[in-house]
């Protein structure tokens, strides 16, 4: 309880900032797309999916950003909790916490939308004009084939790309995101470079083989897809605490 007080009152602007910019975008972009006439289709949902990834992805860079400077690192250390406490905060901050507010950033979005489709277009709405209904992008995954399973699959990769990049923020406070950036796409780079030349050796079409043991085992592989990313994701986790409380001592000492 003392850690999350001490942050949230050393942190109150910036949290207070984040959260305004937030969902400043996600109303300005539902006003644009009210503007434009949509009725809350795929271009929104996409937007909405992107939108929620390339946040969290952001906004995770940033769960250790207050340990680049010194008095910073001071403040951290002289708190009277253990870094695993530490940790939590910030995981709780910006992972469930972070969740809800994009999820309210979604319905902020499409509020403002259609507050600005009802005054652009106030005559044909009249009429029975659709598109003042709020969008619910999960109904839509989940109805589907396979919906309920692709729901999990994104919801897990959603918090693998997350605890990524909270991991490059204990490893690098300093332009944090920026960092996890370019080494996980030197990573998947050189992933793909493997792949094709293992490809080209021994002549194996990785991406028809995979559909058709896709298409031969359904669910199964699915949900295996699903559950290693949320074993990867604990892992990751795991190693961005054991980073955090790694720092913690040499600060300590240094």
């Amino acid at each position: 309880m003392l850690t999350l007080r001490h942050e949230l009152i050393e942190n109150r602007k910036a949290l207070l900032l984040g959260l305004a910019s937030i969902w400043g975008i996600f109303m300005l972009v539902g006003a644009l797309f009210g503007l434009s006439g949509s009725h809350g289709g795929p271009g929104e949902i996409a937007f909405i999916f992107f939108a929620f990834m390339a946040i969290s992805c952001v906004t995770a860079s940033l769960t250790f950003s207050n340990m680049k400077t010194k008095q910073g690192r001071i403040s951290a250390i002289m708190l009277p909790s253990t870094a695993f406490d530490k940790f939590m905060v910030r995981w709780i901050a910006f992972v469930p916490v972070l969740i809800v507010v994009l999820v309210a950033g979604m319905y902020i979005c499409d509020l403002s939308r259609i507050l600005v489709y009802w005054l652009r277009d106030y005559p044909q709405i009249i009429n029975g004009r659709n598109g003042m209904d709020i969008i619910n992008p999960w109904a839509r995954i989940v109805s589907n084939p396979y919906g309920e399973i692709m729901a999990f699959i994104l919801a897990a990769s959603f918090l693998l790309n997350q605890a990524i990049y909270m991991l490059g923020s204990a490893l690098w406070p300093k332009l944090s995101f920026f960092k996890t950036l370019l080494a996980q796409w030197c990573l998947e780079t050189v992933l793909i470079f493997i792949i094709v030349i293992i490809d080209s050796i021994f002549d194996i079409e990785f991406s028809l083989d995979f559909l058709n043991f896709v298409n031969n085992h359904g669910e199964g592989i699915l949900i295996s897809i699903g559950v290693l990313e949320v074993l990867i994701t604990l892992g990751v986790y795991i190693l961005a605490y054991l980073r955090f409380r790694k720092n913690q001592v040499i600060y300590k000492l240094f």
